[in-house]
C-alpha cells in the first residue's frame, strides 16, 4: 500500500516537473486569429489547420464559439494556413513566418462558396506586434551569414550580433569589450538556447559551449518591456533556436581560411623582415533529415535529427606593440614623467607636481595646527635609487625598448602563437 502511495507521488512529481519544463520553452511563437464572414459575423467549429513547411508536420484546431483560434509552442519556421468550413471556399495562406517568442495574429474573412473552391493567399503574415509592448531584433542563418561577427580575429561568435542590436553600446572598461543594451546593466544578459538557460551568472555568456553559427536557425535578441517569464534577467535575453531536421537529407560544409600569403606586410617591420605568420582554420558542417530505420520506421512527416560539428586551429607569430620600461627607467631616472604643472600643495606647503614620486622610506607623521598627518618626501627630480638586488635581477629578464622617446608601446615584438 505505502509502496503503491509512494510510486503514485513520484509519478505524479514527474508530470508536474514535466510540465513546467515544458511551459519553460520560451524559444516558441504562436499563430491566433479570428475566422469571420463577409458580413462580419464570426465563423465558429471551422477546422484550421497549420503546417510546418520545412518539415510538413501540421497541427489541428477548431475555431471556437466566438470564431477564435490559437495554435501556441510553435517552433521558430515558416508555416501555412488552412481553414475549411462547410458553406465557405477553403482559405489557404502560405509563407506566414512564425518566429522566437513572436506572436502571430492572422484574422481570416471567408468567402461563401464551396468548400471544393480554395482561395489561396500568398503574401506574407503583418510582422506588426500589437499583442505586446516588446521590444526585440530578430536575425535569420541567411543574414547571419553575412554580419560581421568575427570581431576578436577568433572564432566566429553569435553572441557578436548583440553589439550590432539597436541601443547596444560597447565599452572597454575591462580587458575585453562590454556590451549593454538601452543603459541596461553590463553582463546581465539572459541567454537560451531552445528555451533552456545556457548563461554563466557571473560574465553573462554562454555556460560551457556556444553553437556553431551554422546550428541556428535564428537569433532573438529582446532588449525592452519584455515578459514576466524573462523576469530574472537585468540586461538582454537573447533567444538562441537551432535548426532542425525536414523531410529532405541536407547539409553544408565550410572553411573559413585566413593565411599571411593574402596580408599586406605590416608597415612597421623593416623591409628585410619576412610577413608575420598567420595561419587560422575554422571549418565545419552540418547534417540533418528524417530518422529512417529501414524496415523498422519512417519518420517522415514525424520524427527528424539534425547534428553540427564545427572547429578552431589558429597559429601565428603576429607582432604586436608591448610597453617595457624606457632605458633611464632602469637606471632609476623617472625624470620623464615629472611634469612642471603644480596640482597643489601638501600639509607642509610643498608643491605637487604632477608625475612625482614619493620615497616610501621616508614616511612619517607631522603635526600641523594640532592636527596629525603622514607625509613622504618627493625625489629629487624623480632620481629613484634602486637600491633592491632583486629588482636589478627582474629588470635584467625584462626586453629593452626598441623604440626610443616613447612611455609605452615602445616595443614591437610577437603576440601570437608559434
Amino acid at each position: 500500500m505505502h509502496r503503491n502511495l509512494f510510486s503514485t507521488l513520484c509519478i505524479a512529481v514527474l508530470a508536474v516537473m514535466t510540465v513546467l519544463t515544458l511551459n519553460a520553452q520560451s524559444d516558441r511563437g504562436s499563430i491566433t486569429g479570428l475566422v469571420s464572414d463577409s458580413s462580419g459575423a464570426v465563423v465558429a467549429r471551422a477546422t484550421v489547420l497549420v503546417t510546418n513547411t520545412a518539415t510538413n508536420t501540421s497541427r489541428e484546431a477548431l475555431t471556437s464559439e466566438t470564431g477564435k483560434y490559437v495554435f501556441q509552442e510553435l517552433p521558430a519556421a515558416v508555416y501555412s494556413l488552412a481553414i475549411k468550413q462547410a458553406g465557405f471556399r477553403t482559405y489557404r495562406q502560405d509563407g506566414i513566418t512564425v518566429g522566437v517568442s513572436q506572436a502571430v495574429t492572422q484574422d481570416v474573412i471567408l468567402q461563401v462558396g464551396e468548400v471544393t473552391e480554395t482561395v489561396e493567399v500568398h503574401a506574407d503574415a503583418s510582422m506588426l506586434k500589437t499583442e505586446s509592448a516588446e521590444i526585440s531584433t530578430s536575425v535569420t542563418p541567411e543574414k547571419l551569414s553575412e554580419l560581421p561577427i568575427d570581431f576578436s580575429g577568433a572564432m566566429r561568435n553569435p553572441m557578436s550580433f548583440l553589439r550590432l542590436v539597436p541601443g547596444a553600446s560597447v565599452s572597454r572598461d575591462q580587458s575585453w569589450p562590454v556590451t549593454s543594451q538601452n543603459g541596461l546593466q553590463s553582463f546581465a544578459e539572459e541567454i537560451r538556447i531552445d528555451g533552456a538557460s545556457s548563461t554563466n551568472p557571473t560574465p553573462g555568456v554562454f555556460n560551457e559551449a556556444q553553437p556553431s553559427v551554422d546550428a541556428i536557425q535564428e537569433i532573438n535578441v529582446q532588449t525592452a518591456n519584455f515578459n514576466a517569464e524573462y523576469g530574472q534577467a537585468g540586461g538582454a535575453i537573447m533567444n538562441f533556436t537551432l535548426k532542425s531536421g525536414t523531410n529532405q537529407l541536407h547539409g553544408s560544409g565550410y572553411e573559413y581560411l585566413r593565411n599571411e600569403f593574402f596580408n599586406a606586410k605590416n608597415k612597421d617591420l623593416p623591409e628585410t623582415d619576412p610577413k608575420t605568420k598567420l595561419r587560422r582554420h575554422e571549418f565545419g558542417g552540418t547534417v540533418g533529415g528524417p530518422l529512417v530505420i529501414p524496415k523498422l520506421y519512417n519518420g517522415h512527416n514525424k520524427t527528424f535529427w539534425f547534428t553540427s560539428y564545427e572547429q578552431f586551429y589558429t597559429r601565428d607569430n603576429q607582432k604586436g606593440y608591448w610597453s617595457v620600461p624606457r632605458d633611464e627607467w632602469r637606471n632609476g631616472d623617472l625624470s620623464s614623467l615629472l611634469l612642471p604643472n603644480v596640482l597643489g600643495t601638501d600639509v607642509l606647503g610643498r608643491p605637487i607636481h604632477q608625475g612625482q614620486i614619493y620615497d616610501p622610506d621616508s614616511t612619517r607623521t607631522v603635526v600641523v595646527d594640532g592636527q596629525s598627518y603622514v607625509v613622504r618626501d618627493p625625489f629629487p627630480n624623480n632620481q629613484v635609487p634602486i637600491r633592491s638586488d632583486v629588482a636589478k635581477r627582474i629588470l635584467s629578464f625584462v626586453p629593452k625598448a626598441g623604440i626610443s622617446g616613447l612611455d609605452a608601446n615602445n616595443l614591437l615584438g610577437p603576440t601570437g602563437t608559434p
